[in-house]
């Protein structure tokens, strides 16, 4: 028996290896109540419409939070960079992974190797940061955005 493969035949087999698994994790109001438990509202203000600030009592500015997207392998990457007042990494929340694997960095372990780092932290994967086994592009697209949030949220400190 002879077996032909079709173009379409072909086409489906394609579509089926290569659907990315679109997976949300959670949304953004439980990612900014996991980086900011104590505040008590959220808010963006115009000269940073990016940002979304968290204030505690009396008004008291506990930290701000980015949410940002990175490139993995072939999907972007979701997630949320929490700055406390010092501009020091408070939280790292994934929000949405779409990659087929490397889900690991979905780990609280991974995530909170960022926990307290600073710009002036490397945060290089291998280096200060641990990567991820199977996950080593979705590790460093991860570092790579974190680095990003520092150097936007130092363009913004300097714009006041």
């Amino acid at each position: 028996m002879k077996f032909k493969i079709t173009p379409y035949a072909f086409f489906a087999c394609f579509l089926a290896l290569g659907t990315a698994r679109a997976e949300r994790l959670q949304s953004e109001a439980e990612a900014l109540k996991a980086s900011f438990p104590e505040a008590l509202s959220f808010s963006t203000q115009a000269e940073a419409p990016h940002f979304i600030l968290a204030t505690g009592a009396k008004g008291h500015l506990l930290g701000r939070a980015l949410v940002t997207e990175e490139l993995g392998k072939h999907q972007p990457i979701t997630f949320m960079v929490a700055l406390d007042a010092k501009n020091t990494v408070r939280r790292v929340e994934l929000l949405q992974y779409r990659e087929r694997y490397g889900g690991g960095v979905a780990a609280r372990r991974f995530m909170a190797q960022f926990e307290g780092k600073s710009g002036k932290d490397s945060l290089v994967v291998g280096k200060d940061i641990d990567g991820v086994s199977g996950a080593t592009i979705s590790s460093k697209a991860i570092a790579r955005g974190v680095r990003k949030v520092f150097t936007f949220s130092q363009t913004q400190e300097e714009k006041k």
